[in-house]
């Protein structure tokens, strides 16, 4: 019976155990798959954005304090002075770029970065994990998306591919239509991690649940199967062992002796006549005699 105990709490805690894994790897995968969306989410409305500044060659806007002219835009009419108050500068789609993402990163934690393995702008050289990422657009990579732990922090980056257009080229020299000229990576600060102890607890109580209710029917089931081992091998009128009980008793004892060789012996003992008791004062009678008889044995011994 122990060894039935042992083997159900086993399947069942491996039950359980796999039930942890599975929960846990499709939270993992669920949690991914929502970071990626709210990632691409973010890149695709960067990526409208630049797509409409190019198609109309870049937008001008007032030169400020806080808007200073693109140095690295080569282009006869980047500045246009309107009147002794108004200077206009044009923003092309990298310099807007740039300018949501300071934007982004200041409300939202978000962050956007240009980049290329040949920039113009010195800041907008790739960092290790761009520059694998640009290596792997040149091989036919779509998009790279990773965890980044950075302590205390958990950071998710990920990048697209920037494809030469038609628009791009007047800016872009020395590719051509179709060409990756770098990519665009945005970068979600302080996502929300999985969190493993609500799950690990709950798992935890589940498991301590099935394992007190199989203990518990173990302890049912073993009480019932005492119970019937016992009334096939004690007689119910003396509460003695039966005549079942000393053949499998008996042959236990001889096989022992017979290894140990040594002796063994036993008694048998009948009441003659008895019949007469029975016919004389009735089968109930000679029932109470035989219980007198065996307690009275089990004084004298």
């Amino acid at each position: 019976m122990k060894k039935v105990l042992i083997l159900t709490l086993t399947f069942w805690l491996l039950i359980v155990g796999i039930s942890f894994l599975w929960s846990m790897d499709v939270a993992r995968k669920e949690q991914r798959h929502i970071t990626l969306q709210t990632a691409r989410t973010f890149l695709t409305q960067v990526i409208l954005t630049r797509e409409w500044n190019a198609d109309h060659g870049g937008v001008y806007v007032p030169v400020t304090a806080d808007m200073k002219s693109n140095l690295y835009l080569d282009d006869p009419l980047r500045d246009i002075q309107v009147n002794k108050d108004l200077q206009l500068t044009k923003v092309n789609p990298s310099f807007m770029t740039r300018q949501l993402s300071e934007i982004a990163a200041k409300h939202q934690g978000v962050q956007f970065h240009l980049t290329s393995l040949q920039p113009v702008r010195p800041q907008n050289s790739p960092s290790e994990w761009e520059k694998k990422a640009l290596e792997l657009f040149e091989r036919g990579e779509k998009e790279v998306g990773e965890t980044l732990n950075n302590h205390p922090n958990t950071d998710f980056i990920y990048m697209v591919p920037l494809i030469a257009e038609k628009s791009c080229l007047k800016c872009h020299s020395g590719y051509k239509e179709g060409d990756i000229r770098g990519g665009i990576s945005v970068t979600l600060s302080n996502i929300h991690t999985l969190q493993l102890l609500p799950m690990t607890m709950g798992h935890i109580g589940i498991g301590s649940i099935g394992v007190i209710f199989i203990i518990f029917f173990w302890m049912k089931l073993s009480s019932a199967y005492g119970i019937i081992q016992r009334q096939a091998v004690i007689d119910s009128l003396t509460g003695i062992p039966n005549r079942r009980y000393f053949s499998e008793r008996f042959y236990q004892e001889f096989n022992q002796c017979s290894r140990e060789n040594t002796p063994i012996s036993f008694i048998l003992c009948d009441i003659d006549n008895f019949k007469g008791y029975n016919d004389t004062y009735g089968h109930q009678a000679g029932d109470e005699c035989h219980r007198l008889r065996i307690i009275s044995s089990k004084k004298i011994l």
